[in-house]
């Protein structure tokens, strides 16, 4: 059950918290307590998001009040970028679209700041981030910020050697101007992506595509 699952990492987070600021001039114990307690929060927040965003969002900003005051010279971390990726999911969930967008913005400059050492996961991150501020934009009927954000997606996408990304993010975009009833720019993508899913042979995503944009078989 999910939701028992949430109380459960909830309650071991708040059992840890006290100890956060008893353990701030213990160097490693303390360092340990906070990644252990940021970790148990970001999982009851991902756990809880559809049942109570509120409480998620709860928990999503204890997460990163307890990573700012005990990580200051932790730079570009893997735990900051799933932070700031589920405040800003939790905020979407309660239609806080400015401040939402705001937190993936950040997301994506901590995750394409990154090391070698964490590059692909943390270009996935930032990758992740892209496709939810164009969800933003989206919801706020800015359909060319929209179109601007996702685009951008796919470029970082190639350079950052995401197979299949961009061919996904392009039949985004065609069913987007498909819904808009905008069937040459919709045509336009869907076709780009038809040519991306036969070069990467991912033959179930090439079969729908081709549905969508009534290409023959």
């Amino acid at each position: 059950n999910s939701l028992r699952d949430a109380v459960h990492f909830l309650s071991q987070a708040l059992e840890k918290s006290s100890e956060v600021d008893e353990l701030r001039i213990q160097g490693e114990s303390q360092e340990k307590v906070a990644d252990e307690l940021c970790k148990s929060l970001i999982k009851s927040a991902k756990l809880t998001r559809d049942q109570n965003a509120k409480n998620s969002l709860d928990s999503a900003t204890k997460a990163r009040q307890i990573f700012r005051k005990n990580f200051e010279s932790r730079k570009f971390s893997k735990l900051e970028v799933e932070i700031e990726l589920e405040v800003g999911l939790s905020l979407l969930k309660l239609k806080e679209i400015d401040k939402a967008k705001h937190h993936f913005e950040l997301a994506f400059e901590i995750a394409s700041s990154s090391s070698d050492q964490e590059k692909l996961y943390m270009a996935q991150q930032a990758f992740k981030a892209l496709l939810q501020i164009g969800e933003c934009h989206k919801i706020s009927d800015a359909t060319d910020d929209f179109e601007s954000t996702l685009n951008k997606a796919r470029r970082f996408a190639v350079v950052n050697s995401l197979h299949s990304s961009e061919g996904d993010v392009l039949v985004t975009l065609g069913k987007f101007w498909t819904e808009k009833n905008h069937q040459e720019k919709a045509l336009n993508y869907l076709n780009k992506a038809v040519e991306i899913f036969k070069k990467s042979g991912e033959v179930s995503k090439l079969r729908h595509v081709r549905c969508l944009a009534a290409v023959p078989m």
